[in-house]
């Protein structure tokens, strides 16, 4: 029950969260919701809001949205209706005389279509709710007001660090992929969640996903800015696209093991576990200015080429270059290497036993560009398997995922707005690699 009435308030307030007009219009429909939320007009509530709220040029969704979550208080609405009973006894008759004893019967739906109650307690009863209500709903301007504000300032400094990180890892979920952000973020420091979107109807239809729903989010854990993605049942993760976590102490590596592998498995010796949703984790002793980095074991199939992957993932981002290589002496099997691409860290490992996995869609590597020349010369570089081109996404010669995005793109779906967003989106499910001059045609309608 307690879940329900959470999922609730939460769907609510998102869609609150998801009104497109400015901080004064929101709050203003918010208090003026909340304001008849206390009155005993019943049915009449939600109309008067609207009808008030257009008045004062605020947010007429605010407004009936702030009057549903006014029913929160139904369990306790006869309390409420007997408290402003009450004031408003003690405002309309002589102050020194207490109210008469009211049943709770009259607080009853029926009774209140009768005359006889609304005499005796309409009355009382709605001058209550409007020196009850009018406070509140006043402060609750002001705080609605400031918390819109300030959440415009943060999302306005979010879009603006995307532009930071040319290689944004992906991680695709089924449908879990806020309760596991949540989960990442509570356990490292320097984290937090940086916007969402959501399916809109095109993209919704394309992936059985229903609509409105969470598609993607941003966030960043440690400084490494992460996208998870709600994509469906479709791919799992495995080790061969792991996260190394270069920690600071003993202390931090075995706090870190206890949440990361609470509910997960672990893997082998060396720190190693896999969380409860199957990602990989290393946890190394040693401080790092990057602290968490993308590694990648190179097996099966691709057993053997992690220098020849090192070597052409250098040859094609700015700012690469491999810096360290640690092989086993008998079998030269690269245990360890250290490589920068486009001023980031990744380690690539080779497993000296054959290994039942490889590279998959799981866990891909978004590319942020800023130029149609830019994406043009990724995606030759990088794709390979015409058949994985789609939306933006590829595989390379060493199955690895990657996704060659326009920096608009996910800046301009995070402002949510629901028209550009919906457009954009019908683009982008047209195309295999992106075309920014279309892209950008869409977002500005």
């Amino acid at each position: 029950m307690r879940t329900a009435l959470t999922n609730w308030i939460k769907k609510h307030v998102n869609n609150l969260l998801l009104i497109r007009k400015t901080p004064e219009a929101i709050a203003i429909g918010v208090a003026t919701g909340v304001f008849f939320g206390f009155t005993p007009l019943f049915g009449l509530k939600t109309l008067l809001a609207i009808m008030v709220t257009w008045l004062l040029r605020g947010s007429k969704m605010a407004a009936a949205i702030a009057v549903t979550l006014h029913d929160v208080f139904l369990p306790i609405l006869p309390i409420l209706l007997r408290l402003e009973y009450d004031v408003g006894y003690w405002l309309l008759s002589n102050p020194h005389e207490l109210p008469p004893h009211l049943h709770m019967h009259h607080f009853s739906a029926g009774n209140w279509m009768h005359w006889s109650t609304f005499l005796d307690a309409g009355r009382p009863v709605l001058v209550g709710s409007i020196v009850v209500g009018a406070p509140i709903a006043v402060l609750t301007y002001f705080i609605v007001r400031l918390i819109l504000v300030k959440r415009a300032e943060t999302l306005q400094k979010h879009l603006t660090t995307i532009a930071k990180q040319t290689i944004t890892p992906c991680l695709w979920f089924n449908e879990n992929a806020e309760e596991a952000i949540d989960f990442y973020v509570s356990i490292f420091k320097n984290s937090r969640v940086k916007g969402k979107t959501h399916y809109t109807e095109s993209a919704a239809e394309a992936s059985g996903k229903p609509q409105g729903s969470l598609m993607t989010a941003v966030f960043e854990l440690e400084g490494q800015e992460f996208m998870a993605l709600n994509g469906g049942p479709h791919f799992k993760f495995n080790p061969s696209i792991s996260f190394f976590v270069s920690c600071e102490t003993e202390d931090e590596i075995d706090a870190l093991w206890k949440n990361l592998s609470h509910d997960g498995n672990a893997l082998m010796e060396l720190n190693r576990c896999e969380d409860r949703y199957g990602v990989s984790w290393q946890l190394m002793l040693g401080a790092k200015e990057q602290k968490i980095a993308p590694a990648l074991l190179f097996t099966r199939d691709q057993a053997g080429r992690a220098q020849e992957a090192m070597e052409f993932y250098a040859s094609i981002f700015e700012h690469s270059k491999i810096t360290s290589i640690a092989r086993d002496e008998k079998t030269q099997v690269i245990l360890h290497a250290q490589l920068t691409l486009a001023g980031q860290r990744f380690v690539a490992l080779e497993s000296p036993i054959d290994q039942p996995y490889s590279f998959t869609p799981a866990i891909s590597f978004i590319v942020n560009c800023d130029t149609q020349a830019e994406i043009d010369r990724y995606w030759e570089k990088l794709s390979v398997e015409k058949d994985a081109e789609q939306c933006g996404w590829l595989k390379d010669k060493f199955q690895v995922s990657w996704q060659i995005v326009p920096r608009m793109l996910p800046r301009t779906l995070l402002e949510n707005d629901s028209k550009k967003s919906e457009q954009l989106m019908s683009e982008v499910l047209k195309m295999k690699k992106l075309d920014l001059q279309t892209l950008e045609r869409a977002a500005h309608l």
